[in-house]
């Protein structure tokens, strides 16, 4: 999700024609996050030398959002919270592809080897598989 803080300049400029390339202009700073290497050559292509932006990893870049500064790329479950309260907004350009971030599960014989830690990390990944 691109998002920014409720207050943020590009929040009074929503529009049905956004595109990401205004967006990116007018973000001050666009925040960029390495969510994958898809994603980061996709935020590149709108980020150039004149370009006001930043690289940052995922908390930073949220917290700058949620203090009102710049445009960002979130994971929908880093994002959400904040959404449903109000405080960021989501950004939605025309030109904005469908952006996924997979995660690889390697299938165990045993788990009987893990940590409790690493058992509980699966238990969280199966409960979220459910899901989709």
């Amino acid at each position: 999700k691109l998002v920014t803080h409720k207050s943020h300049p590009i929040s009074a400029i929503q529009k049905e024609d956004l595109t990401m390339r205004e967006l990116v202009q007018k973000s001050s700073p666009y925040i960029l996050v390495d969510w994958s290497d898809e994603s980061k050559k996709w935020q590149k292509t709108f980020v150039n030398n004149r370009t006001d932006s930043i690289e940052l990893p995922p908390t930073t870049a949220l917290d700058m959002v949620s203090s009102g500064i710049g445009v960002t790329l979130l994971t929908k479950t880093t994002a959400q919270s904040l959404i449903e309260s109000g405080t960021i907004i989501e950004l939605q350009p025309v030109d904005s592809p469908k952006l996924y971030r997979e995660i690889v599960l390697v299938s165990l014989d045993s788990e009987e080897s893990l940590s409790s830690a690493s058992i509980s990390f699966l238990n969280v990944l199966k409960s979220i598989s459910e899901k989709f």
